[in-house]
């Protein structure tokens, strides 16, 4: 996982908690777009938790 993912990663985290669920959506499919994101399957879990 590059640093360019693990950041999006952290700021939808981030987003989320603040009660942002849109943009925490689009953090995360940013951090999809890595190709070398080896944590993808949790990327989509998040993705599936924010209920959108």
């Amino acid at each position: 996982m590059t640093r360019k993912a693990i950041s999006w990663e952290i700021l939808g985290i981030c987003q989320q908690l603040c009660g942002d669920r849109h943009g925490a959506y689009q953090s995360y499919l940013h951090a999809l777009d890595d190709d070398f994101n080896y944590f993808k399957h949790a990327t989509v879990e998040r993705i599936d938790s924010l209920g959108i």
